[in-house]
């Protein structure tokens, strides 16, 4: 018999509210606007990204500068970040295919 109270539990969860998104930046023999772009992410106020660098072979491609930009500039925000760096040059395509590997977002850029 029911006293017409009804109780109600809350379950709460650890996922977060908004789904994470990745953005991948593929970079090629083009270093010099890598920062900008790289900042411009870690400036964003989206609460759950992953960034991925796929440098694809370039002659010169400073991976420790562009870690540290990263670790000094970033938020709480940015999840996970990963650079890869190809030892030879694949082409766009390849290169991005093999960046798509990485990707643990749910929607991706």
């Amino acid at each position: 018999m029911s006293d017409g109270k009804e109780t109600f539990e809350v379950i709460s969860s650890s996922l977060p509210t908004q789904p994470l998104i990745t953005v991948l930046i593929l970079s090629y023999q083009n270093t010099a606007l890598l920062p900008k772009a790289i900042n411009s992410v870690l400036c964003q106020h989206y609460s759950h990204i992953e960034l991925i660098i796929a440098d694809d072979g370039s002659d010169f491609f400073a991976e420790q500068s562009i870690r540290h930009i990263i670790e000094n500039n970033k938020q709480d925000n940015l999840k996970n970040y990963l650079i890869l760096c190809n030892g030879t040059n694949l082409g766009t395509v390849q290169n991005l295919k093999r960046a798509m590997k990485y990707v643990k977002g749910d929607l991706y850029i």
